[in-house]
């Protein structure tokens, strides 16, 4: 499916940028 070509797409680029920022408020 595309939408789960997408998610898998933009996952691992989420990811990168959402844990340093939970890392930093903590």
């Amino acid at each position: 499916m595309a939408l789960n070509m997408l998610i898998n797409g933009i996952g691992p680029a989420l990811w990168t940028i959402y844990t340093p920022l939970m890392q930093r408020s903590q």
